[in-house]
């Protein structure tokens, strides 16, 4: 089931003006066609993510904890993950989008980015690694911006995302990818400019 598009974020603001203009090209513009996203350089942290690595555990990590689980239990962990943050969290839409802090408030309450590092602490908690599970800004095909989480996986890259239970690889998502935690080291950010409307020079 489907969930409704319980978390829509606000139009694209002026602090990452300039980057979109840069992850937004012409709708046929040249992606990168492989299994995983990759990366082309540094990135800002998104205006906000400061106390991220200070106030979520696992949320920067660059080693597991816990237990390591097979893959394919791993594959089912995140599925039921992601649909469980799902129906347990309520939508709260923040005035200042992706700008504002990516620190889960108290409760079962949220918005696209909240949604996100809340798979991702739960998931890191179960022992999947920290580097493999990336958070993500990507726009929307209304060019609106979203946050998701990027689950890397040996056959590639999928997308564990609010408005929708089922699990997609990150080209079938549809969605621009601006930029992503590092993969090696989750408390940097960088730049990736893959997907529908991205181009690269």
């Amino acid at each position: 089931m489907r969930v409704q598009d319980r978390t829509r974020p606000r139009r694209l603001l002026p602090f990452l003006a300039a980057a979109i203009a840069v992850a937004l090209g012409a709708p046929d513009a040249r992606a990168v066609d492989g299994p995983h996203l990759t990366t082309v350089g540094p990135a800002q942290s998104p205006p906000g993510s400061t106390r991220l690595c200070r106030d979520v555990a696992g949320a920067c990590g660059r080693r597991p904890v816990g237990t390591s689980l097979a893959p394919d239990a791993e594959r089912e962990l995140a599925a039921e993950i992601n649909t469980a943050v799902n129906r347990r969290m309520m939508p709260r839409i923040d005035p200042q989008g992706i700008g504002a802090s990516w620190v889960p408030p108290p409760g079962s309450v949220g918005d696209c980015k909240h949604y996100a590092v809340s798979k991702k602490a739960e998931l890191v908690r179960a022992g999947v690694d920290p580097r493999h599970l990336l958070l993500a800004i990507v726009a929307r095909a209304d060019a609106e911006l979203h946050a998701v989480l990027v689950y890397r996986t040996a056959a590639g890259d999928v997308v564990l995302d609010s408005l929708t239970n089922r699990i997609l690889g990150w080209r079938e998502s549809g969605y621009t990818f601006i930029k992503m935690q590092a993969p090696s080291d989750p408390s940097r950010w960088a730049l990736v400019l893959e997907g529908p409307r991205a181009r690269r020079s």
